[in-house]
């Protein structure tokens, strides 16, 4: 009887240290998003919504970010950001050259993404890769202001992750990290590096020579791309690409709401209520919990990035802003259903079902 009485106090104690995690963990992505997109909107410095987004993955880690973790993450961006505008100047001289190092710098980046890295270290390359070439071959002058802001975007996540650790602090030390995924084979590394290759290159060789400037269609694939495992199949797809959209009827609302209270505090308290409710989900451990995360993004992108709602023509960059994610979660999904089609299709008949964000 003591020994069953000390182990149900031992679970007991136990279950009350896992629901104070997860309850701070809310809390620090609740308020530490509602700050960040606060201090965006209220600074307003180029491209002040990626702060929010790089916050975000920030704090779904079980721990914050070392010293020596925040200058990697900072010299990442900055090393990506400037091949990214190197590659962007070298392209009208060296237009077949550009092109095949960044195709080349892509497999490298995905390749590298499935050996068991920080995902946010790729989607920093993967954002320097895409939108900095792009924005330097149509105005190098643009291309800097961004990049700072940027850099400015992601020193202020650091900062707020920081912040938000300090005040409601992760329970149990760096030994209680979640344990890394197995690292798969190098044959199934190359042949994922390939697919999420071909999938991105060709919308940034697009963007390169028609001159294209609709960035929310680059942002987002950047994003989503990488979010995608060989093991997904087109039902996994599909939910992803509904997820975002989900979260692009949410943007929506938030709009309409803000129309009818056109204030700052008013869109605090919405994003705050919004990053609870999501929060919730996102801490929960179950299966689809990262199709909220990745729908969550979808909503920063679109409310802080494109709708500025305290702005002229408010309603016709919101829908704008719209038509451009749906094209872009249209695009992923699209080539990744077709590459899954010819994969599984062809070859057994049938695909998988599982969906798995990496």
């Amino acid at each position: 009887m003591t020994v069953a009485t000390a182990d149900t106090a031992n679970h007991l104690e136990d279950s009350a240290g896992s629901g104070t995690a997860e309850r701070n963990a809310i809390l620090r992505f609740a308020f530490g998003l509602t700050l960040a997109v606060g201090l965006s909107q209220v600074i307003a410095w180029p491209v002040g919504f990626l702060a929010a987004v790089f916050l975000a993955m920030l704090l779904q880690a079980p721990r914050p970010l070392s010293f020596v973790d925040a200058v990697a993450f900072l010299m990442i961006m900055s090393g990506a950001l400037t091949v990214g505008m190197i590659l962007g100047a070298f392209l009208p001289y060296m237009p077949f050259v550009s092109v095949l190092l960044l195709i080349l710098l892509f497999c490298a980046t995905f390749y590298w993404s499935q050996t068991g890295v920080p995902q946010l270290h790729v989607v920093l390359i993967i954002v320097g890769l895409t939108l900095m070439p792009v924005l330097a071959v149509q105005s190098p002058e643009i291309a800097f202001q961004l990049a700072g802001g940027i850099l400015t975007s992601g020193m202020v996540a650091v900062l707020l992750t920081w912040l938000m650790f300090g005040l409601l602090p992760a329970a149990g030390t760096a030994a209680d990290a979640v344990e890394a995924p197995p690292v798969e084979p190098p044959g199934e590394r190359f042949a994922g590096a390939l697919v999420m290759t071909a999938i991105i290159a060709p919308l940034v060789v697009a963007f390169l020579f028609f001159g294209w400037t609709q960035l929310i269609v680059l942002i987002i694939p950047a994003f989503l791309v990488q979010q995608l495992s060989l093991s997904a199949g087109i039902k996994g797809g599909l939910a992803l690409v509904a997820a975002n959209l989900a979260g692009g009827v949410v943007a929506v609302s938030i709009y309409y709401l803000l129309v009818a209270t056109p204030h700052l505090i008013m869109l605090i308290a919405l994003i705050l209520l919004v990053s609870l409710l999501f929060a919730r989900r996102i801490f929960s451990g179950q299966p689809d919990a990262a199709l909220w995360g990745s729908a969550y993004t979808a909503i920063i992108i679109i409310v802080c990035g494109a709708v500025a709602p305290f702005g002229d023509n408010a309603e016709a960059k919101l829908f704008d802003r719209i038509g451009q994610l749906v094209l872009a979660v249209a695009y992923v999904g699209t080539a990744f259903a077709l590459w899954q089609g010819l994969r599984f299709g062809r070859a057994t008949g049938k695909q998988p079902d599982a969906f798995i964000v990496e």
